[in-house]
């Protein structure tokens, strides 16, 4: 796991979290009841990478959210971010390098 840019990963989580805090955020079709919820798992996360970790669960979640039809890429499509998420994600993906799924 040593390919992970953690700063960076946690500077992007961040960004996730004061764009979900804006008002009139919609989680619908996230999976998710309210963005408060969304908020939480995001710190979770922000927690879980902070050495000695992030184990290869932490690393699939945070792939997970912001992958295509993601809970992330679904709240910023349907809260009118979709754009910005694009990037996030661009950023997500180099910070996350390559993640072993097997």
């Amino acid at each position: 796991m040593d390919r992970i840019d953690r700063d960076e990963v946690v500077r992007i989580l961040e960004t996730a979290i004061d764009v979900v805090a804006l008002p009139d955020t919609d989680v619908s079709w996230s999976g998710h009841d309210e963005p408060a919820q969304v908020i939480t798992e995001l710190r979770d996360l922000i927690r879980r990478i902070s050495p000695p970790g992030p184990d290869s669960a932490t690393t699939r979640q945070i792939s997970l959210l912001f992958a295509p039809t993601g809970a992330v890429q679904e709240i910023s499509i349907s809260s009118g971010w979709g754009e910005g998420f694009l990037l996030l994600a661009e950023r997500m993906d180099r910070a996350l390098g390559e993640i072993e799924w097997g």
